[in-house]
Formats: C-alpha cells, sequence, structure tokens
C-alpha cells in the first residue's frame, strides 16, 4: 500500500478507535479482525538514504505503488557521520546520502565527533607541536584534527580546528582539504558556504581523497552550492565507491534504485547494497532487506530479507526493528511469534519510531500484550 511523505512523516492517524494504529497497518487490521493476522502489506514503505547521524531531513517523495510485501523502500546515507543510529529520515551529504533519514548530507552535526575518514588520533607527540609551528603539515594536520575532536588535553575548538587544517591544506594535503570542506560545509568555525566546501573537497578529490569524492557526490546529487546533476553526482560516487567508499556504495545503489541518471536496475541496486552492508553498513543492510522483502531484483525471500533486517537492527535501525516486528506479527521468514514482534516493536519506539509505538498499542488492545 503506498502512503505519501506527509502520512509518513506524521506516523499515525487517528482510526475510529479509541487509539492510534500505524497508517500502514490500519486497513489490514479493520480486515483481518477474523484470523487475527496483518496483511503482508505492512512494513515501512520509505526508502532509506545514507547519512548516519544528521540532523538533516533531506526526504524525497517516494512512489510506493509497487511496494506489495512489508519492507521500507531504500534510502540514501548522509554525508560526513557513518555511525547513524536512525536511518530513516535522511539522505548521507559529502560523505554519504543517509542521515536520519538516512538521506545526503555531508557528516553529523555533532561538536565533537565531525571527523569521518581520518586515522585514529589519540595524542601528539609535544615535538609535533613545535613541528606543527614550523610548517609541518602532517603535524598541522594531526593539531586540527585534534582540536576537532576534542581529543588529548586539548577542548574542541571549531576556530583552532580550521586555522591548523587550513594551514596543511594549502599545502595539499589531502585529507585535511576534506576537513576543511566539511567545516564550511556545516559552518563550523567558519561562515557556512557549500561553495567553498566544493572548492577544498574538489581539491581533495583530484588527489583521490574518496571522502570527498564522495562528498561531492552529494553536493551534486543535492545541487549545494552547484547545479544539481545525478549524472555528475553518479561519476564522483563510482570514483569513491570504486575505492571501497561506504557510503558512495550506498548512494549509488540508489541511484540505481530509482534509475537517476542511470537505468533504472534494482539488480544493480542490489550489488552496490551489497558491498557496503559486507562493511556492515546498518542501512544497506536495511535495504537489502527491502529488496528481498518485496522481490524486487532479487526472488521474493522473507527468510533472508528477516536476515538483513536482523544485522541492521542489531544496529539499532529502528525502521529494520519495526519491520522485524511486521515479520514476527505476521509469521513471515520466521514462526509467528507475537512476544518477539513485541520485543522488536519496543527496540524501535524506543528510538522514537512513531509506527512501532502505534503496533505496540496494537497487541496491546488486540491481543493484551503489555509491556
Amino acid at each position: 500500500m503506498s502512503r505519501n511523505l506527509e502520512e509518513m512523516k506524521k506516523g499515525l492517524e487517528k482510526s475510529d478507535t479509541d487509539f492510534y494504529i500505524p497508517a500502514v497497518l490500519e486497513e489490514h487490521f479493520n480486515s483481518s479482525k477474523q484470523n487475527g493476522a496483518m496483511d503482508k502489506t505492512n512494513a515501512k514503505e520509505h526508502l532509506h538514504f545514507s547519512q548516519e547521524e544528521t540532523d538533516i531531513d533531506d526526504w524525497e517523495e517516494i512512489n510506493n505503488d509497487d511496494c506489495k510485501t512489508m519492507a521500507d523502500e531504500p534510502q540514501l546515507l548522509p554525508l560526513l557521520n557513518s555511525e547513524a543510529k536512525n536511518p530513516h529520515n535522511t539522505n548521507i551529504p559529502p560523505i554519504g546520502f543517509s542521515q536520519t533519514f538516512t538521506s545526503c548530507s555531508p557528516s553529523s552535526s555533532s561538536a565533537v565527533s565531525v571527523v569521518s575518514d581520518l586515522d585514529t588520533i589519540n595524542s601528539i607527540k609535544p615535538e609535533e607541536l613545535n613541528e606543527a609551528k614550523l610548517e609541518d603539515k602532517d603535524a598541522q594536520f594531526k593539531l586540527g584534527c585534534m582540536y576537532l575532536k576534542g581529543q588529548g588535553d586539548l577542548p574542541p575548538d571549531y576556530i583552532k580546528a580550521h586555522e591548523y587544517l587550513k594551514k596543511a591544506a594549502n599545502q595539499d594535503h589531502a585529507k585535511a582539504q576534506y576537513e576543511l570542506g566539511d567545516l564550511y560545509y556545516y559552518g563550523h568555525g567558519v561562515a557556512q558556504s557549500y561553495a567553498i566546501a566544493r572548492e577544498w573537497y574538489e581539491k581533495a578529490a583530484k588527489q583521490e581523497n574518496a571522502s570527498a569524492q564522495s562528498s561531492l557526490g552529494f553536493l551534486y546529487c543535492h545541487g549545494h552550492g552547484i547545479d544539481q546533476s545525478y549524472v555528475i553526482a553518479r561519476e564522483w560516487y563510482v570514483k569513491a565507491a570504486n575505492q571501497g567508499n561506504v557510503k558512495a556504495q550506498l548512494n549509488l545503489g540508489f541511484l540505481y534504485y530509482y534509475g537517476h541518471s542511470v537505468a533504472q536496475s534494482y539488480a544493480i541496486a542490489r550489488e552496490w547494497y551489497e558491498k557496503a552492508a559486507k562493511q556492515e553498513n546498518a542501512r544497506a543492510q536495511y535495504n537489502l532487506g527491502v529488496l528481498y522483502g518485496n522481490g524486487k531484483g532479487v526472488d521474493l525471500d522473507y527468510a533472508i530479507a528477516r536476515e538483513w533486517y536482523e544485522k541492521a537492527a542489531k544496529q539499532e535501525d529502528a525502521s529494520a526493528q519495526y519491520n522485524l516486528g511486521v515479520f514476527y506479527y505476521n509469521g513471515q521468514g520466521v514462526d509467528q511469534d507475537y512476544a518477539q514482534a513485541r520485543v522488536w516493536w519496543e527496540k524501535a519506539a524506543n528510538q522514537g519510531d512513531a509506527e512501532a509505538q502505534a503496533a505496540l498499542e496494537l497487541l496491546q488492545v488486540k491481543h493484551k500484550l503489555k509491556p
């Protein structure tokens, strides 16, 4: 069953009873009072873009008329943050199309976890501080990252981070150029500017920095600071994805899923999602569950869909947790088990998933299953 974007965001509709039922469940609840089972079309019907933990609500309208089963459609991730916990409402920016949309956007807005593609930097030696002052670009980069993340004895300081990253970036340090682009993308320590962010991403991308290439793909995909172009976005995503950049792989899957600038192909979308899923990307795992749960580009297989949802759900993907609950409620790919449905819906509900919260009310009213 299809729903428009506003209905999805609202999450619940008031039924003619005294409690709420998820919009995607209401029709089937009313039509299945005799056998007590939900229909197979109850799962979420929206795609995950890719960003990890941003606050960007960068939804795209999705046509779900052809959705015949319970899984949501894949979404893109947002850019910089690859640790998103709530993938169902964003796209990933420069670093990937997924955000709490998991849609397109560069990186997280968290003050202490902006760095996405850096080597782990736990401390810096005193002599390196001297080298930074003497224009050593590697030392400048490390010091800039420490200010960016508030590591060692240094407090988080975007202004200081910008100062040292720019020194390194002006000496063609690719990672510094990329991180500088992020600062301008989000306006951390500087005036926000997509145009300047693009300039720094381009400098790093020309040095084959995969994160910068993915971020450029994101900018072109969404027309941030430049004319929107899926064609150019795809070119940058391919460069990054071929270097193993997980967000670019996820976002390429999105482009093929919808046929943006390419011939639409669920099969090729699946190939890119699988590459990202093998790197334990929860959104890609969720999207594979959608494909198998709907029989798109693969034979419909609830058991395999459940396996992918479980992988994503264990990484706290609320949409995957919700759909797992639906599978257990309906007995799809698993023995019917209302108690297990409640377990997964509670996990999703605790992350604010409105449909899971309504489904729990359904269990309580219809099946007398209380938390």
